[in-house]
């Protein structure tokens, strides 16, 4: 089997991208309040189908350095005219397909590939912080609620509290 002479780039993260940081620190288990936010993250099925698109750039990467297949097919015609005595009228033929890609056309194809990994590394990236932000603000009106829930009961005790305290000053 012939090898690929072209240089295929590494399709996994690099620590240095933006994208594979934020990603990598979206990773961590980030608590709000005892409340994991990745779980939220990982299971969102926006950020499935951009990890899966993810996926797929990097394969077309690894399409993209492949050289093409050569082909050989076989084809058998007939000769009506051609005497059966002379020569068989039965033409057999063979070819052979060799393709050549020239002019860096692979290289090109693998670079352009390689630019869809990085565009899907920041779509994650982004699917990913936008339910990270959608999760903190229901957080924070989770918290919201229950300070307001909290703040209510202690006006309710406060309000019992004067009900009694007028009760005892009309006795």
């Amino acid at each position: 089997m012939l090898k690929s002479r072209a240089r295929i780039p590494s399709v996994a993260p690099r620590a240095s991208s933006a994208a594979a940081v934020l990603l990598i620190t979206l990773a961590g288990c980030v608590h709000v309040k005892d409340r994991p936010i990745a779980p939220a993250i990982h299971f969102h099925p926006d950020v499935a189908v951009a990890r899966a698109e993810l996926a797929a750039a990097r394969a077309a990467v690894i399409t993209a350095g492949a050289r093409e297949n050569p082909s050989v097919s076989a084809s058998v015609g007939f000769n009506s005219t051609t005497p059966v005595s002379q020569v068989s009228p039965w033409i057999l033929g063979l070819s052979l397909d060799l393709p050549i890609t020239t002019a860096g056309k692979r290289a090109q194809r693998v670079a352009q590939a390689t630019s869809q990994v990085d565009s899907a590394r920041f779509a994650l990236a982004g699917a990913a912080w936008k339910r990270r932000s959608e999760v903190r603000a229901a957080l924070a009106e989770l918290s919201a609620a229950a300070d307001a829930e909290a703040l209510q009961a202690r006006l309710l005790a406060l309000q019992e509290d004067l009900a009694g305290l007028l009760e005892k000053r009309l006795e």
